[in-house]
């Protein structure tokens, strides 16, 4: 369930890390309005699918794949540079300052989102942020800190809501090379690369690699592709896919636009 407690930190701007219970939770599911979807809960199937938006209008809805998958190392992909941002991208230009706010931001990529600490719903699911005034993204507690020195971070967003700012509706047109910035609004602010772009994965087969919580630091960037369907014997409509943008974290925070 929701938090308004920033991402835990040690006071120095990188958050401690995760304990084997952490690693026994991080087990989730995100649901079809840009989330996962695990159908292997530990201990457990999974209990189905939370947060779901509805659209008025299903059957006119779907969300663009990838413009194009690609993979390069975090090296590879720091000393190429950010290529700059798609045409599709309207903003923003600049992020400002990120000290003070949990904030994800990258002019590049066409990011501008609150950041909000999540957990799990009563069905067992990841919850969501869904604000009908703000785009926000979701930091799933139990996968690896912000800024952490190992594991990876799982963030999670909507890709068509709300309907005027949805907080990754450009995600697709991530590339490697591009900048993100993520803040833990009591002073950690991090950077992190593109380095890859995955094809886009079945929304109840998701890689079990975004969860590990060990080896070199990074962060997934989550939310939905594919079609808008309303599974045989389903009350709801739900998107596909899934689609998966992976990034490193960079040894020295880049300089903030």
């Amino acid at each position: 369930m929701k938090s308004d407690q920033p991402p835990p930190s040690d006071g120095s701007g990188r958050p401690p890390r995760r304990t084997a219970l952490a690693t026994g939770l991080a087990v989730v599911s995100l649901s079809a309005t840009g989330l996962l979807t695990l159908p292997w809960l530990t201990g457990a199937s999974a209990a189905g699918f939370g947060g779901d938006v509805q659209h008025p209008n299903p059957t006119s809805v779907s969300a663009p794949a990838p413009v194009n998958t690609s993979s390069l190392t975090a090296a590879v992909a720091r000393d190429a540079g950010d290529p700059g941002a798609h045409r599709a991208v309207r903003g923003p230009e600049t992020c400002g300052d990120l000290s003070v706010r949990a904030r994800v931001c990258s002019p590049s990529i066409g990011i501008d989102a609150a950041l909000d600490t999540m957990g799990t719903d009563d069905a067992g699911n990841m919850a969501v942020p869904t604000h009908e005034n703000r785009a926000a993204i979701g930091w799933y507690s139990a996968s690896a800190p912000i800024g952490g020195e190992q594991g990876n971070t799982v963030l999670a967003g909507h890709v068509d809501y709300p309907y005027d700012a949805p907080a990754l509706a450009t995600l697709y047109t991530a590339q490697p090379g591009q900048k993100l910035w993520v803040s833990n609004r009591i002073g950690g602010v991090f950077s992190y690369t593109v380095t890859t772009v995955r094809e886009p994965t079945p929304r109840d087969a998701p890689p079990r690699d975004i969860f590990e919580l060990t080896g070199d630091p990074g962060l997934s960037l989550v939310t939905c592709s594919g079609d808008y369907v309303q599974p045989d014997g389903a009350p709801s409509w739900s998107y596909t896919n899934n689609l998966i943008v992976d990034l490193a974290l960079d040894p020295e925070t880049a300089p903030v636009p």
